[in-house]
């Protein structure tokens, strides 16, 4: 897998721990001791899916990290910059669709303008991508797909950008694979893991083109309107492991 860096800026605006733990627990997630095929899972494995969770929202692969929950609030506009061919044009469509069936909280669109987005996508070389996002530039030169997304005092992402390496990277699926990851990432499931080789946020270099059940399930939980930007791991346990859910 290739490196992504985080950049924050923080408001000096005071934390709020105001959120409501109320147990009404996202549509994934129901509770079922015993469940037979085509029901809800074990609580067991729900378990699963929430330490998963722990270990990919909180902290990052490198770059600044609070240990708190970074998320969107508002809806995700996208401005795509480059030039690029269709078929990731096709790509960039389906992971929109996916992430917006899988969200209760927010949508990504496309937008025309440069102007109303708050997240760009580049299709092109380091080189490029690094006078958008001056920030970047030290890393370009080790990776072919890189984000930098922007948070607030409150944990509030507002802004990010990307980009996928066209020129480095000339393997179609190996293009699709970066700007799925990239993208995801930047929702704020921001960290690597080495549990689970088919999974979008595998620690290692693949080709992956497509979400496991696993990476859905992050998607869902992180976009509930049960979890709220600042939350601590405690916070996420306390409120899906108290009532030892079991998940879709």
């Amino acid at each position: 897998m290739l490196r992504f860096l985080v950049g924050t800026v923080f408001l000096i605006v005071s934390l709020s721990s105001c959120w409501q733990s109320n147990h009404e627990l996202p549509s994934t997630i129901t509770t079922d001791p015993s469940p037979a095929e085509g029901t809800d899972l074990s609580a067991q494995q729900a378990n699963k899916i929430l330490d998963y969770f722990d270990q990919v929202a909180f902290g990052a692969e490198f770059g600044a990290s609070t240990q708190r929950i970074n998320k969107w609030v508002t809806d995700i506009r996208i401005f795509v910059s480059g030039q690029y061919p269709d078929y990731l044009d096709t790509e960039l469509t389906k992971i929109i669709n996916e992430i917006n069936t899988l969200s209760d909280s927010i949508q990504l669109s496309r937008t025309p303008s440069k102007q109303e987005a708050n997240y760009l996508i580049h299709f092109g070389t380091g080189e490029e991508y690094s006078q958008i996002e001056p920030n970047a530039r030290a890393y370009v030169d080790d990776n072919f797909g890189l984000l930098w997304i922007y948070w607030n005092g409150d944990n509030e992402i507002y802004k990010g950008s990307m980009y996928v390496d066209i020129v480095r990277t000339s393997d179609q699926a190996a293009q699709k694979h970066l700007l799925r990851e990239e993208l995801t990432q930047s929702l704020g499931l921001l960290n690597d893991s080495y549990q689970y080789p088919e999974s979008i946020f595998y620690q290692d270099w693949t080709q992956t083109t497509e979400y496991s059940e696993m990476d859905k399930h992050l998607i869902e939980v992180l976009y509930s309107e049960q979890v709220r930007p600042g939350m601590t791991q405690q916070d996420i346990n306390k409120v899906f492991k108290s009532s030892q859910p079991a998940m879709r």
